[in-house]
């Protein structure tokens, strides 16, 4: 089953899930604000993405410039980052998109379509 991590008010994310929508690709939709995402799962989700955990933070955020934690992504350890991450969900970038073994971050409607051709 595809999985969708994002928030409800989110413009990336409601533009992700009328691409879906439109393609008839199902999906469950999980709250990064309203629920806390466990650790094993946001782990799972950077091992799969292929990407750095850094990728995963939503630097351009309010949140995230509110308290001033982009200096501070550059000496902390992976630890600290995942700490940071799970803290709060606006941390997050979203949507990610959970496909098989594929993750995808933020919406890119040009990589889901190769991703689909295959």
């Amino acid at each position: 089953m595809n999985k969708l991590y994002g928030y409800k008010k989110c413009s990336t994310v409601n533009k992700l899930i009328k691409y879906l929508r439109k393609q008839r690709i199902t999906y469950e939709y999980f709250d990064l604000i309203d629920n806390d995402i466990d650790r094993v799962t946001l782990e799972e989700l950077i091992t799969k993405s292929g990407k750095s955990i850094d990728d995963f933070f939503n630097i351009r955020g309010k949140y995230f410039k509110e308290h001033n934690k982009v200096d501070d992504l550059k000496t902390m350890s992976y630890e600290e980052k995942l700490s940071l991450l799970l803290s709060n969900g606006f941390m997050i970038k979203r949507p990610i998109l959970e496909m098989d073994d594929h993750v995808f971050i933020k919406f890119s409607e040009r990589d889901l379509e190769i991703f689909l051709l295959k």
